[in-house]
């Protein structure tokens, strides 16, 4: 199978710019989204995102990557995704400076899994009310926010206020891979997601009341470093159009054990 095979049809070369080979094949991927899609390990979507994971893996061993499935989306969370990434675009005329429209950026992100999506022939999401990375694949991220502006202030999570955590660091977002299921297990996912990220506001300090990016922001980047509250990056947005869950990472946590 060619390393570029559409994700969809798995016969024609994807387009050199879209996950799929045509319009055709990424409204029938709608259709039936949302669902996984099985990357075979010499695909070039695969082998991007394993990189970026091993890559950014900082904190402890390394693990190994089982497998990276993309994940469909349906018409209208395409429509919505796009037409939030577009009105940031317009604002900020991030495509002057050589960035994508919108200033999107891939980033990661880990949350409870109740379920064994993403093994064996499972590429279905669950509709476990315990697993919410199912949710989060099903449903976007609107209901994980509405449970983030539920948490009082001095509550756990909400660091730099009621929003949606993403970070540069797969090791990182790791911290919080949750297996419910089965919490022996040492095979765990991790969602890559596109995030329009925007202007992000820099700060190096925790603020668990923001409930949006102060005016003329897009998020808020909790930035790294020696006089920091963050040993790692947190970027944070609060609209739950910002982010979408575009890949899904297997690992093994403890490879050779």
């Amino acid at each position: 199978m060619p390393s570029n095979a559409c994700p969809q049809c798995q016969r024609q070369p994807k387009h050199p710019d879209y996950r799929f080979c045509s319009v055709a094949c990424g409204q029938s991927a709608a259709r039936s989204a949302p669902e996984l899609k099985y990357l075979y390990p010499h695909h070039e979507l695969s082998v991007m995102i394993a990189t970026q994971f091993m890559q950014c893996w900082s904190i402890g061993p390394k693990p190994m990557v089982l497998a990276v499935y993309t994940i469909t989306w349906t018409e209208s969370s395409q429509r919505s995704f796009k037409q939030y990434r577009d009105a940031v675009e317009v604002r900020g005329q991030f495509k002057r400076n050589g960035c994508f429209p919108g200033n999107e950026q891939k980033r990661f992100r880990s949350t409870v899994r109740a379920c064994t999506l993403g093994e064996g022939a499972n590429v279905s999401p669950c509709y476990n009310e315990a697993c919410w990375m199912c949710e989060t694949i099903r449903c976007g991220f609107e209901p994980h926010l509405q449970r983030k502006r539920s948490v009082p202030l001095n509550g756990p999570g909400i660091r730099l206020g009621a929003g949606i955590y993403t970070s540069h660091s797969s090791s990182k977002a790791a911290l919080y891979a949750e297996n419910r299921h089965d919490p022996e297990s040492r095979i765990k996912a991790m969602l890559v997601c596109r995030v329009v990220i925007g202007k992000p506001f820099v700060t190096c300090q925790e603020d668990p009341t923001i409930r949006s990016p102060p005016l003329g922001y897009d998020c808020v980047y909790g930035e790294p470093g020696d006089h920091s509250a963050f040993r790692e990056d947190e970027y944070v947005v609060y609209n739950a159009d910002a982010i979408r869950a575009a890949y899904l990472v297997l690992y093994d946590t403890a490879p050779g054990a």
